[in-house]
């Protein structure tokens, strides 16, 4: 049996596991028993040693290193869009900073 259409023309979800999509939609990945989906199985040792190694993963923290910056500015009337002219940053990554509750 194929997945019923809803009532907005999109594919409802099928009875059974006919179909191995994900909760994002992406085909082949719902059978995975992964940290990262989307890395190469063959760096998720690579990952489990960095983690269990208190490594930090991902992105550098760039604003984040500006964080108390941005609020001490913030407070001194300083707009975000000033902010993020001072301290050479993204006006997104200030909102971002200030919108996080310390």
């Amino acid at each position: 049996m194929q997945g019923q259409v809803n009532g907005h023309g999109g594919r409802a979800r099928p009875p059974s596991g006919e179909d191995d999509r994900d909760a994002f939609g992406l085909a082949g990945s719902a059978g995975r028993n992964s940290t990262s989906s989307f890395l190469p199985p063959i760096l998720e040792p690579c990952l489990v040693h960095a983690r269990q190694n208190g490594r930090r993963l991902g992105r550098p923290a760039t604003a984040a290193v500006h964080a108390g910056e941005i609020r001490r500015l913030y407070r001194a009337g300083v707009s975000e869009s000033g902010i993020a002219r001072r301290l050479q940053i993204g006006r997104a990554s200030v909102r971002r900073t200030l919108a996080v509750k310390r």
